[in-house]
């Protein structure tokens, strides 16, 4: 469903609905997803979203430029987190991976060795990414990859504990576009840690 006068997600007020046999009930809420008007109040054809606007010769710009074609494993085991990342991530040409779980991410990397970076969610049950990153780096491997934690705790002690436990960089959640950008920039491989 298109809107022009939207520009984003919304949930509409539950409807009461009145059925066949007189008794009231209340039907669920619906969700409209849109997107801005950018063509006159026409529909836009079908299709991928445009990347985020960036200054040409911004450092956001030139960065994603660079880093176009990486492939990058979104792990999280909330669908909505990966479907987020997953949209933003190939608005600006990386190719993306996912994995549910700690034990899903580290047997994905086995399977694909061309991985360039990981975006890892922190708070996961049963194996959290703790545990997943100390995991990979006692790899060969992985342990040169650059891993960057995403988290919606963000006191300064979560970030020292990240990065304890072999993160590459830090990311707040909700994530800000420019920011997660600027960061896989410097999580280029061959750019040292000590960058950061």
């Amino acid at each position: 469903l298109y809107l022009p006068s939207e520009g984003g997600c919304t949930a509409t007020e539950p409807p009461i609905g009145v059925i066949s046999d007189g008794n009231v009930r209340q039907q669920p809420p619906v969700v409209v997803v849109t997107v801005p008007d950018h063509t006159n109040g026409h529909a836009p054809a079908l299709g991928r979203p445009e990347g985020p606007t960036l200054r040409t010769g911004s450092p956001i710009a030139e960065a994603t430029t660079r880093l176009a074609g990486m492939k990058v494993l979104v792990v999280d085991d909330d669908f909505r987190n990966v479907f987020a990342l997953t949209a933003l991530l190939e608005r600006c040409h990386f190719k993306v991976e996912s994995a549910g779980s700690g034990q899903d991410a580290i047997e994905t990397l086995e399977r694909l060795p061309d991985v360039d970076m990981v975006l890892m969610d922190i708070m996961m049950p049963v194996m959290d990414g703790y545990d997943t990153i100390r995991a990979l780096r006692s790899d060969p491997r992985p342990a040169l990859l650059p891993i960057i934690a995403v988290t919606a705790a963000v006191m300064p002690a979560e970030r020292a504990r990240c990065m304890e436990a072999g993160a590459t960089a830090y990311v707040p959640k909700p994530v800000d576009t420019r920011e997660l950008l600027e960061v896989l920039s410097k999580c280029l491989p061959g750019r040292p840690a000590s960058s950061f």
